[in-house]
Order: structure tokens, then sequence, then C-alpha cells
């Protein structure tokens, strides 16, 4: 996965803080472009309908240094320019971009109509490792309804490729909630639907 990928994926772009960061606009497309210190590289940031992309140019005969997106490409230069292109997404990120629940649009939406409108409550029932200590894992959120105990939902972010492996790596958000046994095998005949199992191990 590239690293845009992973860094932006639960960040949306506030458009003024662009401007004022320095991106120029030209047909609702976002560029901006500086210096990564002592490499003799420069990075081209591109944000275009919530998607960021960008590259890593050499200042002199703007070609492409492509090592900086290929995976376990180690050496010192390697590792420099990567680490000044990442602290240059970083910032661009923390102030140009706010924070979602959720990777896509759809699940942010369906987040807000299950604790606006259903008044369902969300939470996150599941802990993961962190520099050697248990911590909330917000990638799983559970809904339940107002005073019960039992989820009726999970959302969470996985890769594609966990669930179809003819798919790239990207990330998609993706819900796993109960359905009536006798349904099953129509909705898995359906775009986007997968075979998942709830805590008791059944559909």
């Amino acid at each position: 996965m590239r690293l845009e990928n992973e860094l932006f994926r639960r960040l949306r772009p506030n458009i003024q803080r662009l401007i004022e960061y320095g991106f120029i606009e030209q047909s609702g497309i976002f560029q901006y472009q500086t210096k990564l210190e002592d490499t003799g590289m420069y990075a081209r940031i591109t944000v275009e309908n919530n998607s960021v992309s960008g590259s890593v140019l050499d200042e002199f005969t703007d070609e492409e240094y492509i090592a900086v997106h290929t995976v376990g490409k180690k050496g010192n230069f390697a590792t420099k320019v990567r680490t000044a292109y990442l602290s240059c997404l970083e910032d661009i990120a923390k102030n140009c971009f706010e924070k979602m629940v959720y990777s896509t649009n759809q699940a942010n939406i369906m987040h807000e109509w299950m604790i606006y409108q259903l008044q369902d409550i969300a939470d996150h029932p599941f802990t993961k490792s962190q520099n050697n200590k248990r911590t909330t894992d917000n990638d799983f959120t559970a809904y339940k309804p107002s005073g019960c105990d039992k989820m009726y939902a999970l959302m969470f972010t996985i890769g594609k490729r966990k669930l179809d492996k003819k798919c790239d790596d990207e990330y998609v958000d993706a819900v796993n909630i109960k359905v009536e046994p006798s349904k099953v095998a129509d909705l898995l005949q359906s775009p986007g639907f997968y075979p998942a199992y709830h805590m008791n191990k059944k559909h």
C-alpha cells in the first residue's frame, strides 16, 4: 500500500486550509510542491476528490524517484528520502485535513444515521497491543440499540484482499451484520456481500 493511502485513509481535506497551506487549485484539483531538505529531491502532492497522491522527483532531472514507494527498499539514501517525504505528508495531514470515523463517505453517512437518527450506541469492543500496552482498537466499532447490550452491527476497515483474493491491497470499510439464515444464500449472490459470522459463529 502506498504511503499516501495509509496515512490519509481516514482523513478528509479542508479546502480553505489547503489553500492557506500553499496548495494551488486548478479545475478542482489541488497541487503542492516542496523541497525535501538535504536530499536533492522535491515532493509533489495532489489532492483530488478526497484522494491524495504524491511523487518524489529529482530537482535537476525531474525524474521520479520511485524507490520512495517501493516496499522494503533499504539503504541510507532511500531511507532518508522516505523519512523526509513521510514528514512532509504528516505535516499536510495535520494542517490541512480533518479526521473521519471511516475512510469512505458511505460508511460515515451510515455511522451518523445510526447515531443521530436511530440513536444507537457506538463503542469500540476490542483492544490491540501498541508499545507493549493494550489500547482501544478504533478500527472496529460496534452498534447497539439504546438500552441493549447486544450489538447488531460491527463496522471496520479491512484490506480488500482479505475479502476477495482477486482484489488489490487497498482498504475498504465493511459492516458485519446479523441476518436471517434463510436470506444468506441470496445475499451472497449480490456484489459486495461476503460470508461472515457473528460471535456465536452463526450468520
